[in-house]
């Protein structure tokens, strides 16, 4: 990779959406780093406290670190991975996030020297963190992965990075095939499906726009006007009837 200002590794990853956003006239508004993009009532985020770092994950959860003046990344990572049981693992790396794009950071760059790029509209609503949104996530799959899979430690992660790399279009895919995980992951959401709940009417899911959310970037874009909220939704049927039996009618759980 190429050597960038404050230990920011050439190596970077763009949403796959972004690219064709650049010459689209019309496209839906910006896609989320997260892969978690349920609408929910804006509410300013906390600022860490002095010393302290918040290092994010792909579901859009995150947690606070203690981090010394000339912690390098790498120990940073190190604390990551013993904190969330999965320091036996050399597969995961931490990632600065500007505008959509992942930068891998090296691990003997320091943290505190790596600055936010706060944009020009940023800085005229007067915000001036200059702490970097450090994200941590998998960039190295190996034969040792499907080793880790059945512990539950790695199950998550696992889970959250494959939906977000179909999302931003890292992993292509039919739009059947879309469709069908799209409608999985708004059971992880919702659970079965009751057409006497708000959340499983059309009307609700357009509201919130949720083919938005849950479709691949590539496909929202292809196809802005497409509803793809009553393909989602009759997909959600069909898992969970499926899921009903095969768990002997109690459902999958979600947790």
């Amino acid at each position: 990779g190429v050597e960038m200002e404050g230990g920011v590794s050439g190596v970077f990853e763009v949403n796959a959406g972004d690219i064709i956003d650049s010459s689209a006239p019309q496209t839906p508004r910006e896609r989320s780093w997260s892969f978690n993009r349920r609408k929910k009532k804006h509410v300013e985020e906390a600022s860490a406290p002095e010393g302290m770092l918040k290092v994010y994950f792909l579901d859009g959860s995150h947690k606070v670190f203690e981090v010394a003046p000339e912690q390098p990344v790498g120990e940073l990572l190190q604390d990551v991975k013993q904190r969330l049981g999965v320091d036996g693992s050399n597969a995961f790396a931490l990632y600065q996030v500007q505008r959509g794009t992942h930068y891998l950071l090296h691990e003997d760059a320091v943290v505190n020297d790596i600055r936010s790029a706060v944009d020009s509209r940023a800085k005229a609503l007067g915000m001036k963190d200059k702490r970097p949104r450090l994200l941590f996530k998998k960039f190295l799959y190996t034969k040792h992965d499907e080793k880790l899979i059945s512990e539950k430690a790695y199950v998550h992660l696992f889970f959250i990075q494959a939906v977000n790399d179909v999302q931003r279009g890292n992993y292509l895919c039919k739009s059947s095939d879309a469709v069908k995980l799209a409608a999985i992951h708004y059971y992880s959401w919702h659970g079965a499906y009751d057409p006497d709940a708000e959340q499983f009417k059309i009307s609700y899911l357009k509201d919130l726009r949720l083919g938005e959310q849950l479709m691949p970037t590539p496909l929202i874009t292809a196809q802005v006007d497409y509803e793809w909220e009553p393909r989602i939704i009759k997909e959600h049927q069909k898992i969970s009837e499926i899921f009903s039996k095969l768990s002997g009618g109690r459902g999958i759980s979600t947790h």
